[in-house]
Order: C-alpha cells, then sequence, then structure tokens
C-alpha cells in the first residue's frame, strides 16, 4: 500500500505501516497467533505479528484511542524482514543436496570467492540468499500448525536478479562463464520456505546434516559427524524448496490448500496453478511428508483382507484389522484412472492428431510408449513421418519401429494382441532399437539414428494420406532419453506427473471431446485433432495413479484465465451420531473451492476490443469463475463442476449460469 498521509480518526482500530510502498499482502493464523505479511515494491518480504501477550503500546494523547486492549495497540511497532536461506534444493531430489547461491558484496553486484572471508556487514542479506528470487507478484502463506509455509513465485530467467547454473555445476548471477551459456535455476517456479514462530519472531527451519560435507545424507568421510551447523559453526537452515512438480507460475497466479485425509494424521498438498502455456488451470495433489513437505513419491498403504471393512481401515504401514483380527493387506492401486481415449477407423479419409514434434527425435536416445487396442488391421500409432520415425503395429500382430525408409525392426507375429489393451514401447539408446510389449523387451536390434528429425508429430497415422491406425489409442509419452526397460516395466500402468526428467511428450486423451489433445509434458505441445470428427471413447486401459503426486488440468469452455486464483476447503456440518451414540454436528461433504477471473478466450491481449452491450458493459471484460470438487478418498476420482456469474450492477439475473456436471480428473 502507498504511504498513507491522512489522519485517523478517533477510536481508530487501524495500523498502518508507511514506511515503504507495499504491492502485496495477505495474513495467516497461526498456533492462535494472526502474522500479515507483505511485499514491497523491492520485492522485498516483510511479517508482522498481533501478539497479543506483549505489552500495549503507549498511547498517544491526539490518536482518540486509549484502551490498551485493543489489538491495534499488539501489533509490532515495525515491521520485519522475512529472513530466507542462502541455499535452494529441488524438492524430490534429496540426493542432489542444498545448493548454496553465489554470496554478493553489499552495495552491487560483485559475488565475492567460495573462500573469500568478509564480515558479514559487508555481505549483501538479500541478495546471498534466495529472497532475490522473489517476483514481483502475489504469495500465499499456510500454516499446518507446526510450521509457516511462505509460497512465492521466482523471478523470470532474464531478470537481473536470477540465478543461473555454470557447466560446473556452481550457482551465479552471471548470464555466461567462459563463453558458455549458464542455465537458469528455478526460473518462475514455485518457490516453498518454511519458517517456526518463536515469540513475535519468524525464523528459519535448522536442520541436521553432516558437518564437513554439509549434505543430509552423504558423509564427507567415515568420521564425519551429524550436527546442525557446519565446522566454523555456521547453522544449516533449511533450504529453499524448489516446487518443480508445479508451474511455471504466471504473474502470481496459483493457490495453496493443505487437505485432509481419510487417514488419521495424515493430509495432502493441493495445488492449483494457472499453466500459461496450455492456458487451462493444473490441479496438483501431494502427500505431506512425514517433515510436513512433499513426499513426491508416495508409499504403500495397508487395509483389512475383509472386504466389508477395506472402507473404513486404511493405515500407512503393516497392522492387524481392527474388526477382523486378521493382519492388514497392502492396498492394490486401482487401475481404472483411465478415463477416455480416441479411437480410429482406419478409414483414408479418417482424423489424425498432428502436434510439433520434439526437437530431434530419432537423431539421438529417446523412448515411445503407449496403451493401444488395436482391430485386426493395425496401422501406426506414432510417427514423424515417412522420413522420421515411425512406430506401427502390422496386421499379423507385430510391432515395428521404423527410421525412415530403411529396413525396420520388426518383433515376431501375434504379439499385439486384437480387442483388448497392450502397452507397446520403443527404446534407441543411439545405435539400436529394443521393443517391448507389455512391459516384456521381445526384440533388440541395431538401428541407425536419423540425419535429420522430422518436425511434426503425427498421432494415428504417419501422415495426412499413409499408414492410418484402426483402433483406441491412450497413454502416448515421447521421452529425449533411453529409459530402462526395468522402468518401462515398473511404470506403464501409472500415470506421469508431467515433470519427469526429459519427457518431451505426454497425450492423456483425457478430454473426452474437442479437436485439441493436450500436452502434459513441459513442452506443451498440443495436438489439433485433423482430417474429420475426432472419436472420444471411454478408456479401460489399466493405468493407475501415481502413488506420490496426482495431477490434473481443466478449463471452462470458450473462457481463458485473466487473473489470480483463490481457493478454500469447505466442510457441510450435518446432524450425526457418533461412535458413542451420541448425536452432535459432525464434518462432512468437504469440498475444495476455487475462484478465479477469466474472459472470452477470442478477447486475448492485442485482440480487437468487443462491442459494448446495451448495459455498457463490454461484452470482453472479465467475469469471476469458481470451481467446486469434492476431496473424497484418495482411492476414488470425485466428480467435479464448474459454476460461472457475471458482476452485474442490476438486480436482475444475479443466479450463477451453470454448466452440466463433468469427470475432470
Amino acid at each position: 500500500m502507498p504511504p498513507v498521509a491522512t489522519e485517523r480518526p478517533a477510536g481508530s482500530r487501524l495500523k498502518t505501516y508507511s514506511d515503504r510502498t507495499y504491492v502485496h499482502t495477505t495474513m495467516v493464523r497461526h498456533q492462535g497467533t494472526v502474522l500479515a505479511f507483505a511485499l514491497d515494491d523491492e520485492r522485498r518480504l516483510y511479517y508482522s505479528v498481533l501478539d497479543l501477550d506483549s505489552k500495549a503500546a503507549p498511547a498517544h494523547e491526539d490518536d482518540g484511542i486509549g484502551h490498551a486492549d485493543l489489538d491495534v495497540r499488539h501489533w509490532a511497532d515495525d515491521p520485519r524482514p522475512l529472513p530466507f536461506p542462502s541455499e535452494i534444493a529441488r524438492s524430490g531430489a534429496a540426493v542432489i543436496g542444498a545448493e548454496p547461491l553465489p554470496r554478493v558484496r553489499l552495495g552491487g553486484r560483485v559475488e565475492l570467492g567460495a573462500d573469500e572471508v568478509v564480515p558479514d556487514d559487508e555481505v549483501d542479506p538479500l541478495r546471498s540468499s534466495t529472497g532475490r528470487l522473489t517476483a514481483a507478484a502475489p504469495f500465499q502463506v499456510v500454516s499446518d500448525g507446526r510450521h509457516v509455509f511462505v509460497f512465492r513465485q521466482a523471478v523470470a530467467a532474464g531478470h537481473a536478479d536470477a540465478v543461473r547454473r555454470t557447466a560446473e555445476g556452481r550457482l551465479t548471477g552471471a548470464a555466461t562463464t567462459g563463453g558458455k551459456q549458464n542455465a537458469a535455476v528455478a526460473p518462475d517456479a514455485l518457490l516453498c520456505d518454511r519458517f517456526v514462530l518463536a515469540g513475535s519472531e519468524l525464523r528459519p527451519v535448522q536442520e541436521v546434516r553432516y558437518r564437513r560435507s554439509r549434505h543430509r545424507t552423504e558423509p564427507a568421510t567415515a568420521k564425519d559427524t551429524l550436527g546442525t551447523s557446519d565446522m566454523n559453526d555456521k547453522p544449516f537452515h533449511e533450504p529453499t524448496q524448489e516446487v518443480g512438480f508445479v508451474g511455471p507460475l504466471t504473474e502470481g497466479r496459483f493457490s495453496v490448500l493443505l487437505l485432509p485425509t481419510i487417514i488419521a494424521n495424515t493430509r495432502r498438498w493441493q495445488f492449483f496453478v494457472h499453466n500459461a502455456a496450455s492456458g487451462r488451470i493444473d490441479a496438483v495433489n501431494v502427500g505431506q511428508a512425514e517433515d510436513g513437505l512433499f513426499d513426491t513419491r508416495g508409499g504403500q498403504l495397508w487395509t483389512s483382507p475383509d472386504p466389508q471393512h477395506r472402507d473404513s481401515v486404511l493405515e500407512r504401514g503393516p497392522g492387524t484389522c481392527p474388526f477382523s483380527g486378521l493382519p492388514l493387506v497392502p492396498v492394490v492401486p486401482e487401475p481404472d484412472f483411465a478415463e477416455s481415449a480416441l479411437r480410429f477407423s482406419g478409414a483414408t479419409n479418417a482424423y489424425r492428431g498432428e502436434a510439433t514434434a520434439p526437437e530431434g527425435l530419432g537423431t539421438g536416445a529417446y523412448t515411445i510408449e503407449a496403451w493401444i487396442k488395436r482391430d485386426a488391421a493395425g496401422g501406426t500409432v506414432l510417427s514423424t513421418g515417412s522420413a522420421g520415425v515411425t512406430l506401427a503395429v502390422t496386421v499379423a500382430g507385430a510391432l515395428t519401429l521404423a527410421h525412415g525408409t530403411g529396413s525396420p525392426v520388426t518383433t515376431a507375429d501375434d504379439l499385439v494382441p486384437v480387442g483388448r489393451y497392450a502397452h507397446v514401447a520403443a527404446v534407441h539408446d543411439g545405435t539400436g532399437a529394443t521393443l517391448l510389449v507389455d512391459g516384456d523387451a521381445v526384440r533388440t536390434e541395431a538401428l541407425t539414428p536419423l540425419t535429420t528429425a522430422g518436425t511434426t508429430l503425427v498421432l494415428g497415422a504417419t501422415s495426412a494420406t499413409a499408414g492410418r491406425f484402426s483402433g483406441t489409442l491412450d497413454e502416448v509419452r515421447v521421452w529425449s532419453r533411453a529409459r530402462l526397460t526395468s522402468r518401462i516395466a515398473e511404470t506403464r500402468g501409472q500415470r506421469l506427473i508431467g515433470d519427469e526428467p526429459r519427457l518431451a511428450a505426454y497425450y492423456r486423451f483425457d478430454e473426452a471431446g474437442g479437436t485439441t489433445a493436450f500436452d502434459q509434458g513441459p513442452r506443451a505441445a498440443h495436438a489439433t485433432l485433423k482430417g474429420g470428427a475426432p472419436q472420444w471413447v471411454g478408456s479401460d486401459a489399466p493405468i493407475a495413479d501415481s502413488p506420490g503426486i496426482r495431477r490434473d488440468s481443466f478449463a471452462v469452455t470458450g473462457r481463458t484465465v485473466s487473473g489470480g486464483l483463490s481457493a478454500a476447503l469447505y466442510q457441510q456440518q450435518e446432524q450425526g451420531t457418533t461412535g458413542s451414540g451420541a448425536v452432535r454436528p459432525l464434518k462432512r461433504q468437504a469440498r475444495v473451492l476455487l475462484t478465479w477471473r477469466s474472459r472470452p478466450a477470442s478477447c486475448l491481449r492485442g485482440a480487437a476490443a468487443p462491442p459494448a452491450t446495451r448495459r455498457g458493459r463490454r461484452a470482453g471484460s472479465p467475469r469471476w469463475t469458481w470451481r467446486s470438487a469434492g476431496t473424497g478418498s484418495s482411492r476414488s476420482s470425485p466428480t467435479s463442476w464448474t459454476c460461472q456469474w457475471s458482476a452485474r450492477r442490476s438486480k436482475r439475473s444475479t443466479r450463477p449460469r451453470r454448466t452440466r456436471s463433468r469427470r475432470t480428473s
């Protein structure tokens, strides 16, 4: 907020901080205490604590308040800068460890050497910490009862305060080193920091590491010991977490919730993020780890062996069923998360999918995977053209991989069945190819890489006029690396997150309608369905949810996101009977409500302004949109619906305009 120059009225309950220009604010309640946060125009975060146990600030003769018990007397006199750590780590990559940011001399951007010793007051506290990465965008604060979590967007790759990684793995602010371009670290990423509240002060979370190596899990020598500080008595603080499975972000358009589950003392993180590349909203759900952060790998759950008690028993480890007295059994993931798929007729005038091909596909190592249910005719599953990479199934049921017009690698006949789903994959390591059917490697043979890669990725055909596929296609995955055959076998029946290393394209075909198949991978190379009306069908491919992270996306037809997102958890109270037989209000029917601003998809920046309506309101002016989804069990896919309305000054037509209920996950 800008500096306030007006006088406060007598009896005012307003606490004003006018020491600097603030641009974004938020509040959170933590352990019964209210905390206020603000971001100023220099991208610095500050906070103030409403400490009701503190001595009230003295009253002034001219403010007309005079009551020591008013909240306004218990806010801090001046906001404090939020301290950020000097290291960054990527969530789910504990093996890599924390990476230290360069130390910057105060008064400029000169970076200090790793072994250069200078007094602490000569080091820039902002540019030597991850505070330099804070973008000028809305941020969010969440409390889990133990820690205060601050979520913020990182600056873009070209920002003056961006951090980059050299070829040697060192972090620096320089764009180039030795004539080589440095790669940006966490550009536009979601960052997370944890703090503990000590009195009226927020402090970064300390952690235990090996004192010599400064690593959490890897000692420097056999004599390296654990501690909360290094050999120079510098305390170990938890590094800023790059939440790599979410984002990249745009203008701070994200929202974070911590949701309960049916398992006692177990919660899950829920992220909503506007994906500017796809124009959709990504909904990412991940378990809260035992340390409070993100359980990206997931774990095995256990339940009762008696089917009638399975909905009532769910534990993190082995044990005994309290109802039957029998040992618990592992929960088997339900293989019914594949929702819709594309059905190809094989006719010469049938439709096909076209997208921009991954760069260099076929000239080096790559992997292609898909679930297919072929008809007798078979055909091309995926191709980059007759001169490129082509994965196909023959009439005889053999799987083939070809590079251009050369001799293909071909399996034996009858390996790909007719009329049921089979998982097919091709792995090229740069010199030879391995073909897999249902996780089994069935053929390995030399295959010369391409000299020139195709630029168009075609789904269900070789080109607009050849190689039409006859059958159903689902879960297409393209990687720019040769995956291990064992990992393909392990993960073929699980959904991907979308941020896996070197994932080049990922088509889930869960749209169930329309002429676009969205790429859930990092490139967002969406496929346009051309040449006829697409035939969307229900899929019974045996696809289970990811054990760690679940990622879905959705959009409102004809609308595009144009503002921030905000979400809330709502639980309906109903009269119910407790285990003791008492009747009292119980929280049930939990659901998540999401709201955001939108405008017509045709009214984009640079487009002609729409005509004004009779009310004087332009047809392209923003609308508020909300979305509601039941939280439900983690073992079932909730039903979701959307609702949107227009803000009007008139009292007429204030009821929301509903759209039909539909599955979205």
